[in-house]
């Protein structure tokens, strides 16, 4: 052993003695060991002990040798016999070894033969173990676990494993560690796993370890494994998470679209998309998760893709990411969370006809109404015919929207002809947080074009039109052709005339149905007037009306038809008699004062029955 290595023994110990040369030298020593072994283990202890042969000088000083270079001095103060204890620690213990002794005084000490030599035997160490750590760059995350695997050879027997960080061992549960003996299956080796959960500063440095083999029942030390640095990284950044619609609020059955972003140019990622903090299983939730490719060869992103937005859609989403490192994957934290709201579907629309009944004549107007419900802020309108989009300008449509409100839009066809017949539906977008919310399509309406129905044909049974007041009037409307049903309709100067206005009744010839009767029982001021008449034909159950009749003017006139002027001068001469009588009678009253009048009373039979005076002042003249 050097020198150097005995500094403790040496400290209770003398220096060397000074020599001093003589003739002739005392006689050998004898050197022993014990105990004596072939070959001895580390961690032995050997009693070295020197005895020297009886002689009148006093042993001062006994001196041990190894051919390593090894030697150490021990001050007796008496005696013939020094034990010297030597501990092997390593294999630079074994050599040849042997002893002398000094006698004299200090100044004048004179050495002894060399005694005989003795061989020690150091059994070399079990083979070092081999550590490995997982990563196996030895740069780690914080706050992710470090493995550090101590591996002994195949051959060891039931050992015991040690680990140092920057040559101190490490005991478990001091730097948040645990220990762990792990022997597999499948390899002859005994592993030793140095487990640290959750790395931090206080992980980072330089890791050895080292196994105990038992041996002849002592536990034998093996020599330290090659030493590993273990660095700590900063962890991934956050990733960035993104949605679409931005707000977070989808309509149910719409699509929602979940975008994950990890920051940097890393060579690979693996994404996680976690809801409610769940991890989400692509397929789950009706769920889809997809890798977007941008320009550059990086794949930083990641789309969650919901198809269908539903209840279960809604809650608080986050993501995160895995970055290979040197072939392992680091977790990165995860990312910001961000809510979703699932509103409910948007209304239905509803769409009208201004042909309530959908049937409308070839060559008319059609005016096909679509009303989004509710009060949103804008909305955008669309309409389809038999499942396809009407473009305006297409089929000689035009599209314009309502002046009383934004609420509705009008499709308006100036013509009705072939190309306007099918099955109509519309829907509207409502803009929500700056994105399109498209709504469900209304009910569908079935526009029937039809060829224009005949003018029915209008007649008075006076064929003049001119009927004489008090008598019958009747007025006949006739529709052409055979259809199943009909509804009929009056007017009277542009109004419609309704059964039992202006003493009217409206009756069905009992005939036929293609006619109805319009009568008046005694003409009057009221009935004179322009007549026409429409009818309506049930078309599978919706009722088409015609174009209205010709007109027909009827005029009343009076019971006489005496000439006026002939009328004025009877009326005058009757009252120049009344006014001459008149004059007689008060004539004759002042020359008698007062006559007799008989007047004739009339009984049943007209005979004259008596006479009485009546004083002319109280004769009626209207009596005359």
């Amino acid at each position: 052993m050097a020198l150097t290595l005995l500094l403790p023994v040496l400290a209770s110990l003398q220096l060397l003695p000074r020599l001093v040369f003589s003739a002739a030298k005392p006689q050998a020593p004898a050197f022993s060991v014990q105990p004596p072994k072939v070959e001895y283990l580390l961690g032995d202890t050997v009693a070295l002990t020197c005895s020297a042969p009886p002689a009148k000088d006093r042993v001062s000083v006994f001196q041990y040798y190894s051919n390593t270079g090894w030697a150490v001095s021990a001050r007796v103060s008496s005696g013939w016999k020094h034990t010297y204890n030597l501990n092997i620690t390593e294999t630079r213990s074994a050599g040849l070894y042997s002893c002398a002794y000094y006698t004299g005084k200090p100044g004048s000490f004179v050495q002894s033969r060399e005694s005989n030599r003795i061989t020690i035997k150091v059994k070399d160490p079990p083979p070092g173990p081999t550590l490995t750590v997982d990563p196996p760059s030895g740069v780690v995350s914080e706050g992710h676990p470090l493995l550090i695997t101590c591996t002994a050879p195949g051959d060891a027997s039931q050992p015991r494993f040690h680990f140092y960080q920057d040559g101190a061992k490490i005991v478990p549960e001091d730097v948040g560690s645990e220990i762990t003996t792990a022997e597999p299956r499948t390899s002859p080796t005994t592993v030793s796993v140095l487990s640290i959960p959750w790395v931090d500063t206080n992980s980072t440095g330089e890791y050895t370890c080292r196994y105990e083999e038992k041996q002849s029942g002592r536990w034998i030390l093996s020599t330290r494994s090659r030493a590993v640095t273990v660095t700590l990284k900063d962890p991934p950044p956050q990733p960035v998470l993104s949605m679409d619609p931005p707000s977070g609020q989808v309509h149910e059955g719409f699509p929602l679209l979940i975008t994950c972003t990890a920051p940097g140019d890393a060579g690979e990622w693996r994404f996680h998309f976690y809801k409610d903090g769940a991890k989400i299983v692509p397929g789950d939730a009706e769920s889809e998760i997809g890798t977007m490719e941008p320009g550059t060869s990086s794949r930083n992103v990641s789309v969650l893709s919901i198809p269908r937005a539903g209840p279960n859609s809604a809650g608080e989403f986050t993501c995160g990411y895995e970055e290979n490192v040197n072939g392992r994957w680091v977790p990165s934290p995860r990312s910001r969370p961000a809510n979703v709201t699932v509103k409910d579907p948007l209304p239905l629309p509803v769409l009208s006809v201004d042909h309530p009944s959908g049937v409308v004549s070839k060559g008319d107007p059609l005016v096909i109404t679509c009303t989004a419900p509710g009060d949103a802020g804008e909305w955008r309108f669309h309409f389809y015919k038999d499942g396809a989009e009407v473009i305006p300008g297409d089929t000689g449509s035009e599209i314009s929207t309502t002046q009383t409100s934004t609420d509705s839009v009008m499709l308006t066809f100036p013509r009705a002809g072939p190309a306007s017949a099918g099955e109509f539906t519309c829907g509207y977008e409502e803009n929500v947080s700056g994105r399109w919310i498209p709504s469900p399509r209304s009910r569908p309406v079935t526009v029937t074009v039809k060829d224009p129905l005949p003018l029915p044909v209008l007649s008075v049974d006076h064929p003049s039109g001119v009927v004489s007041k008090g008598d019958p009037l009747v007025i006949t409307c006739t529709a052409p052709g055979d259809a199943g049903e009909w509804r009929f309709h009056f007017y009277k100067d542009g109004a419609e005339v309704i059964p039992g206005d202006t003493g009217s009744e409206i009756s069905t010839t009992q005939t036929s149905t293609d006619s109805v009767m319009l009568t008046f029982p005694r003409a009057g001021p009221a009935s004179a007037g322009e007549f026409t008449c429409g009818y309506e034909e049930n078309v599978s159950g919706r009722w088409i009306p015609s174009p209205g009749s010709r007109p027909v003017t009827v005029t009343v006139k009076a019971i006489w038809s005496l000439p006026i002027p002939l009328v004025a001068g009877c009326a005058g001469a009757a009252v120049g008699l009344v006014l001459l009588l008149l004059l007689i009678c008060l004539l004759k009253r002042k020359r008698k004062g007062f006559k007799w009048e008989m007047r004739r009373r009339t009984q049943n039979d007209g005979a004259i029955s008596s006479y009485s005076p009546i004083p002319l002042t109280m004769i009626n003249p209207d009596t005359l």
